[in-house]
């Protein structure tokens, strides 16, 4: 497990003193949406699901297109 004061002492000054790296990960990190899915059969999606999403082991899925 990294030390977290360790690192948040060696990143913050390089964000804070480096432009281009501060905007890539601006960038990089609006790209990601953040989801979080708990407990039994939960489900995250962090964008858009053109698909089927079953978490119940007796459930019947019939795709319709």
């Amino acid at each position: 497990m990294p030390d977290i004061d360790l690192l948040r002492g060696q990143v913050v000054p390089a964000v804070r003193d480096t432009p281009e790296l501060a905007a890539e990960l601006s960038e990089l990190l609006r790209e990601r949406p953040a989801v979080q899915a708990g407990g039994a059969r939960s489900v995250a999606v962090g964008g858009d699901n053109s698909g089927i999403i079953s978490t119940d082991e007796g459930a019947t899925n019939t795709l319709h297109q």
